[in-house]
């Protein structure tokens, strides 16, 4: 860090501490699916890193089954911030 209290990219944007990092944040999932197994180790969560990067990981399985289709299904929306 430098002493202006930010961080500075290869490209010369700038990026202050609590754009580094936000930590894992559990996702709250839509009502048509679960935690895959229902263990706990594969809950959905996601973190941004360097002011701009989104990650998520986890699993998930529909609570009914899915007939094939083009339709659309909502697992988890990420908050407006990300």
């Amino acid at each position: 860090m430098n002493y202006v209290g930010y961080f500075i990219d290869a490209e010369g944007n700038k990026y202050y501490p609590e754009q580094i990092d936000t930590g894992w944040i559990e996702a709250n999932l839509s009502n048509n699916f679960k935690v895959y197994n229902n263990n706990s180790k594969f809950t959905p969560r996601f973190k941004k890193f360097a002011g701009k990067i989104v990650e998520v990981e986890g699993e998930v399985s529909p609570k009914q089954t899915i007939a094939g289709s083009t339709t659309t299904y909502e697992i988890f929306t990420l908050p407006e911030r990300f």
